[in-house]
């Protein structure tokens, strides 16, 4: 299947509903071009997000990781 990767969304959270349903009608748009997945990207970790993730019930998070140099770059 196709994966699709979202990288932002915005949707005026004054109006109620109205991130989830940004992320209903993406999700439906998505799957009618013959998307399987939907890789939503990082929560930033916010209590928030990661609760909105977890409520589409995914099939997986994957744990962040980190890319430090040990010395300096030129």
């Amino acid at each position: 299947g196709v994966t699709f990767d979202i990288h932002f969304e915005k949707a005026d959270h004054l109006i109620k509903g109205a991130p989830q349903f940004l992320t209903a009608r993406t999700a439906a748009y998505l799957l009618s071009c013959g998307g399987k997945w939907m890789n939503r990207e990082q929560d930033m970790g916010e209590a928030g997000l990661r609760q909105a993730k977890r409520s589409l019930d995914p099939c997986g998070m994957i744990r962040r990781f980190y890319l430090t140099a040990k010395t300096e770059v030129i």
